[in-house]
């Protein structure tokens, strides 16, 4: 299997096993496969934890040295404290939430407007949405807790609870150690995990005018900086390799599709180069919504090192407890718990650049005893003691100082607010917000970030179909036909036409868990085929 830029193999001996569908408790694979390779990030796991199998022989490769568990600024999957949304679960009904596929569906689609949302695939998203939950929780992954999220008309976004001290448990490490733990535990004498590999390209042939996958070509390195080419055959690939958010090579996506946010920071790490969609573009895999790239509204400022282009993230939580924005002037402008793309261009339009970034615009994000508490004491501290991403002020003359605004701005904003989301009776009528965490007024302390838009996700990428087969589209008939690429599929952040023009919060996991599950199940059928001697599409042979 293959993240980011990482790649993967799997080779099956003789056996037999009877492959389950996804959501039907852990599978059983055939064990009669030979060559099955994946590209993967977060959905690397899940694929891999699908289609493993009794006598199978896994490789697992990845571009860093350490797979996935990294403690850098910009780990996508395994430093996501996002969590993921679900709808009817155990967890909702216990809290009383009624929520349902319609509102999922709609929330997904109000949030995806002026993009391919694939009503197929935000379908199969929200059809296997309680499972992917209750899966994960198979493996002993808390999911226990509920948060609304921007966008969302109900609370569906499943978090883990903080640890006993209070600190937060940052919800993607938690999944990649669980599902590598069960791998090493269970599947130790088939997956091998192989670091400091680089996808180059797909390898493949044409038979009867069809272009078939029969594996990858990868770079590797050695400690000593040695570098070889390899290639691996494999009748089925599953691409998993994340998005572009980061890409600024030679050809870079970024700059082709949308260069008016290259200059922006971003959230993810320098691996987020969109390898797979580059590999995947030259065998003529449809891609869409390529230039709809997801700026996410908090992105936290370093005030020692406000120019790195790398932030960490700050959690759509710090707003879903309570906490407000105030620009330059001590005001309030925008609905805290709007969509991200709203609240983002919100910010840039308040025009208030940071000395040193570079140009990033920034806002602050001001939380009150009560929005601190909501978030966690102990979550916030990571953040402010640990990273020194916020600053405390012990009063309103304080937070006057820290924005370098007149005292009575602030005190004026904080009163109107303070009216409003005590009572919590009306909508805001600057704003329309209507959600009200907490009552935030004039009494401190303060804790304050610095926050700024950051390129967080690519909503573009390989168009899949809802067992996730990445697709091409024939332009020769009347109609544009799409067809399959046979062997080839995507999950996670890596394809498009899910998430259309804006991704909603929380359904960037799920989406991982959903489709890494199909496609490795997908595979795994694929492979089973082979091992009956039937042929793939063509009769062509690889492994």
């Amino acid at each position: 299997m293959v993240s980011g830029t990482h790649a993967a193999r799997l080779v099956l001996k003789k056996g037999h096993a009877k492959p389950a569908a996804p959501g039907r408790g852990r599978p059983r694979f055939p064990a009669r496969w030979r060559g099955m390779m994946a590209t993967a990030r977060g959905a690397r796991r899940l694929a891999s934890d699908e289609a493993g199998a009794p006598h199978a022989k896994l490789r697992v490769l990845r571009r860093a040295g350490r797979f996935l568990l990294r403690g850098a600024p910009g780990e996508c999957a395994a430093r996501s404290r996002e969590n993921g949304n679900a709808w009817g679960t155990a967890v909702q009904k216990a809290a009383g939430v009624h929520d349902s596929g319609e509102l999922f569906e709609k929330d997904t689609f109000a949030s995806g407007k002026g993009g391919s949302c694939q009503p197929e695939l935000v379908r199969t998203l929200s059809d296997h949405s309680a499972e992917a939950i209750e899966w994960l929780s198979s493996f002993g992954i808390p999911l226990t807790a509920l948060t609304q999220l921007g966008g969302a008309s109900r609370k569906r976004c499943h978090r883990a609870p903080d640890n006993p001290d209070g600190t937060p448990l940052p919800i993607g490490f938690t999944i990649v150690r669980a599902l590598e733990n069960y791998i090493r535990t269970n599947l130790s004498d088939i997956v091998r995990i192989e670091t400091n590999a680089r996808l180059i390209s797909l390898m493949h042939s044409k038979e009867d005018n069809a272009v078939v996958v029969q594996g990858i070509t990868y770079a590797t390195q050695t400690a000593s900086g040695e570098g070889k080419i390899r290639k691996l055959q494999a009748r089925a690939v599953i691409l998993a390799t994340g998005g572009f958010s980061n890409d600024h090579t030679a050809n870079s996506l970024l700059q082709q599709y949308a260069p008016q946010l290259s200059s922006f920071p971003t959230t993810n790490g320098v691996w987020a180069t969109g390898d797979g969609v580059k590999a995947a573009r030259e065998l003529g895999v449809e891609l869409v919504d390529m230039d709809k790239v997801q700026l996410h509204p908090t992105g936290l400022l370093d005030p020692k090192d406000p120019s790195n282009r790398t932030k960490y993230l700050g959690p759509e939580a710090l707003r879903g407890s309570g906490g407000v924005l105030l620009n330059k002037n001590g005001e309030r402008f925008v609905n805290e718990l709007d969509l991200r793309s709203v609240v983002s261009q919100a910010i840039i339009e308040q025009n208030n650049v940071y000395p040193g970034s570079g140009g990033s615009k920034f806002a602050y994000c001001v939380l009150n005893e009560a929005a601190a508490k909501l978030f966690g004491k102990n979550f916030l501290g990571f953040y402010w003691h640990r990273l020194g991403l916020f600053e405390k002020v012990e009063d309103v003359a304080g937070l006057a100082k820290l924005i370098g605004c007149p005292e009575e701005n602030v005190t004026a904003t904080l009163k109107e607010y303070k009216e409003l989301s005590s009572k919590k009776l009306h909508a805001c009528p600057l704003t329309n917000k209507n959600v009200f965490p907490c009552t935030l007024g004039t009494e401190g302390p303060y804790y304050v970030a610095f926050v700024t838009p950051s390129i967080h996700y690519t909503m573009g990428g390989c168009l899949i179909s809802p067992s996730a087969e990445m697709q091409t589209i024939d332009n020769t008939g009347v109609t544009p036909v799409r067809r399959p690429i046979p062997g080839l599929f995507g999950a996670g952040e890596v394809t498009g036409g899910v998430h259309g023009g804006n991704r909603l919060g929380g359904n960037s996991l799920l989406e991982c868990v959903v489709f890494g599950r199909i496609a490795g199940a997908r595979a795994a059928a694929i492979l089973q085929e082979g091992a009956a001697g039937l042929p793939l599409l063509g009769g062509g042979q690889a492994g």
